[in-house]
């Protein structure tokens, strides 16, 4: 029985017939996106109107088969609005451990692997970009003395001179999807088989950790797209394997690090390592399952990896920053004093993460509210440029100039990438230069038959362009914008009427503008940016790895809890979910709530646990089905808001007691991610949730 307030109500779990197939998932199979379903569309209606079946129109008569199986496998999309019939659906969870043991207390879950006999046990970060990536690590010996003593690359080079402390996120793959080159490798080098017309068959992908992001509208439609079968674009629309990509990359960031562990320990075995991705705090569980199981295909053990919040991980880096090291004091150490609170605002190429957290005893954090953001990062600002650039050459000169002269299109992006980190940085100069390669005014030239001297604004300076600072300032509003509102929306919540300071990290904080612009808006708070604000996340996904419980608190960001069977109420459940147990009528699908949206979660204690009953008394074996959920109460387990996470079974061979037999269903959140145990009697089983399919 489970009592709420005055009122008994019993909760009892289904048995699912292990004899069907899972009919849910298929949107995660066969669409990918909803691009691509309106990609299948509006092709197979060219088709149906022009009487045409050549597959000549696509790159490969398998892209035609699958935008086909896309559009026949829309009709499966069952969590849209149709309710699930529990016993005629199956969907077994694959997990990564069961274990069987007489108490809850006695379930163990290793944070680390165990040390060498010298100690030398390694933790190394992976910061996994949308535009920039690397890695950090530390030994655990020298970790103990200073928390700050952490290596990064010294250093990633384009081979044109340009240095930066991240390497780009891009890889390139040859006609037959086998990898060959990352980084600045994989940009010049595709870049000439561009030039020397010998692209076509090559696979390139750029800043596509993006596929991964699903924000709640996606997630209210009920397109869960992401599964371990997913694929995405490369530049050219080409379709490969999402896992394969991402997988390749933590494997070449892998290496690229053991590597320069082999030059600092003489030999250190794979096994006493331990790994931490970063991910974005406001990725959904699939998402970050996505990254976990791209991280075991890329040959990091899952008993060794762990994943970390970005702005977590940036936080607890600039809080160790701000104390003595060695001795010298290298920042304010009252600016992060117990008790004092702080909005962490985590600015990447692609997403913007926003969290709030309060100093408590032992200089350990406690998150104030859930994370949000949205993909306003450094990425927009790209893109407005792009456009600008369409703008003032025409789009047809421009597009054929992208296709044409990809090495030349590339110098014109890393040009820029440097220098929107420092426009806005004196506000003295009316207009700024901007170098572009002869052949762009040469094309324009030929297009338009004259030289190119004044358009919108914008004039020709030799091989430069001279923009007015307004017009550059302009490229960074709307990304800004959407920053700035959602701050403000932030710090009206009653919770967070105590932040006083703003902490920003990510590479996109190193912009002059960004930086002023919260300054401005925010003149009353104390704005704080780290040196080195652009490895802060992965040198504090470093020291989250040494010690991990310094994140104390969390507060969910979605609701979860269990489906299960309740007394029917015809005046309150809906008639198609009514059936009878044992004569018994009673309601299924009924979302019951143990985690609610906004509630705070203590990092690793079981506080979240009811109980539950066998539907029927000869029932054997009991199906505990978890869901997720956008809202703070829902009444089902189905909806555009609801969405399945995965199903554990648990044998309850023993029937002597028939339904009064107690099934205790905890929910664990260990590290930054979720554990459930079912338990009844003698029998336990727990589980990482597959969530992917």
């Amino acid at each position: 029985m489970s009592t709420e307030h005055s009122n008994v109500t019993e909760y009892t779990l289904e048995l699912r017939d292990d004899s069907t197939l899972d009919t849910k998932g298929d949107a995660d199979d066969d669409v990918s996106s909803i691009d691509e379903y309106e990609d299948a569309v509006e092709y197979l209606d060219g088709i149906q109107t022009n009487h045409q079946h050549d597959t000549d129109l696509l790159s490969s008569a398998e892209e035609l088969e699958n935008l086909i199986e896309a559009v026949d496998g829309i009709n499966s999309i069952t969590n849209i609005s149709m309710p699930i019939n529990t016993n005629e659906v199956s969907n077994t969870l694959q997990y990564d451990d069961i274990e069987v043991s007489s108490s809850l207390d006695d379930l163990e879950i290793d944070d680390h692997p165990t040390c060498t006999e010298d100690g030398n046990v390694v933790v190394v970060a992976i910061d996994f970009g949308t535009t920039y990536s690397g890695w950090a690590f530390s030994l655990l010996k020298k970790f103990k003395d200073d928390k700050l003593d952490i290596q990064t690359n010294n250093g990633w080079k384009s081979g044109d001179g340009l240095v930066t402390p991240k390497v780009p996120t891009c890889i390139l793959y040859n006609k037959n999807e086998e990898f060959n080159s990352f980084g600045y490798e994989a940009e010049s080098r595709y870049a000439e088989l561009i030039d020397d017309n010998r692209a076509g068959d090559w696979r390139y992908f750029s800043r596509f950790k993006m596929s991964l992001f699903c924000d709640d509208n996606s997630a209210h439609m009920g397109f869960g797209r992401i599964s371990s079968r997913y694929k995405i674009k490369d530049v050219n629309g080409y379709r490969m394997s999402a896992l394969q990509v991402f997988a390749d990359t933590l494997k070449f960031m892998k290496n690229n690090v053991i590597e320069t562990l082999k030059l600092k320990i003489s030999s250190i075995p794979l096994q006493y390592i331990s790994w931490v991705v970063t991910v974005p705090a406001i990725w959904t569980d699939k998402a970050k399952q996505f990254m976990r199981l791209a991280a075991l295909e890329a040959g990091i053990p899952g008993t060794q990896l762990t994943l970390a919040y970005e702005p977590e991980a940036a936080a607890l880096y600039c809080r160790e920053s701000t104390y003595q090291r060695k001795g010298q004091l290298i920042g304010p150490i009252s600016a992060f004093g117990t008790g004092e609170s702080l909005l962490i605002l985590d600015c990447g190429g692609g997403t913007i993460d926003i969290t709030t957290y309060e100093i408590i005893a032992n200089g350990r954090l406690k998150e104030l509210h859930e994370p949000t953001g949205g993909p306003w990062g450094g990425t927009m600002v790209d893109e407005a440029f792009y456009e600008f650039i369409e703008e003032i050459f025409g789009t047809e000169v421009w597009k054929k100039y992208k296709h044409e002269y990809k090495s030349e299109v590339l110098d014109i992006r890393r040009h820029f990438e440097l220098k929107k980190r420092t426009v806005g940085e004196s506000s003295e100069r009316s207009e700024l230069f901007l170098q572009f390669p002869r052949s762009l005014f040469d094309k324009y030239e030929e297009f338009y038959s004259k030289p190119f001297t004044t358009e919108k604004g914008v004039s020709r300076h030799r091989d430069k362009l001279r923009i007015p600072r307004e017009n550059i300032i302009s490229l960074f509003e709307e990304s800004t914008t959407a920053i700035i509102n959602n701050i403000k929306e932030l710090l009206q919540k009653p919770c967070l009427v105590k932040i006083k300071t703003i902490l920003l990290i990510g590479g996109y904080s190193d912009s002059a503008i960004l930086r002023n612009k919260v300054i401005e808006e925010f003149s009353e708070m104390t704005v704080m940016c780290p040196d080195d604000a652009v490895l802060s996340v992965v040198k504090g996904a470093v020291i989250f790895g040494n010690s991990p419980g310094l994140i104390q608190e969390r507060v969910s960001p979605r609701t979860y809890g269990i489906s299960c069977n309740v007394p029917f109420d015809d005046g309150k459940h809906l008639e198609m979910l009514l059936e009878y147990n044992d004569n018994h009528a009673m309601c299924r699908d009924v979302f019951k709530v143990l985690v609610r949206k906004g509630d705070t979660v203590i990092i690793g204690k079981h506080d979240f646990e009811t109980i539950f009953h066998p539907t029927r008394a000869f029932d054997k074996k009991a199906t505990v089905g978890i869901y997720t959920s956008t809202e703070n109460d829902p009444m089902y387990t189905f909806g555009p808001f609801v969405q399945e996470l995965g199903v554990l079974e648990l044998n309850i061979p023993d029937t002597s007691l028939g339904k009064l037999r107690e099934i205790k269903v905890c929910l664990i959140f260990k590290a930054t991610e979720l554990t459930v145990i079912a338990k009844e009697g003698g029998n336990l089983v727990h589980g990482k949730f597959n969530c992917l399919g």
